[in-house]
């Protein structure tokens, strides 16, 4: 699929993004409904790891595409 965005909106992106929706529901599940605290925290953790990677790698991709062009 080609935009304005070019390279942006692909199958592996928008894989990437839905995964990464779905760490965000589990983490507000995590935050609500987990009671033990290690489990929670650890689950949190990993969400926002994975979300923090996901941003770093659109920031990649948009700053490789403007050195591309």
């Amino acid at each position: 699929m080609r935009n304005k965005f070019g390279e942006l909106i692909n199958k592996k992106n928008i894989i990437l993004s839905a995964f990464v929706l779905v760490c965000v529901f589990l983490s507000y599940y995590a935050s609500v409904s987990i009671q033990n605290d290690v489990v929670r925290e650890t689950v949190i953790g990993v969400c926002f790891l994975f979300e923090l990677l996901y941003i770093l790698y659109i920031l990649y991709q948009i700053i490789h595409m403007k050195k591309k062009h």
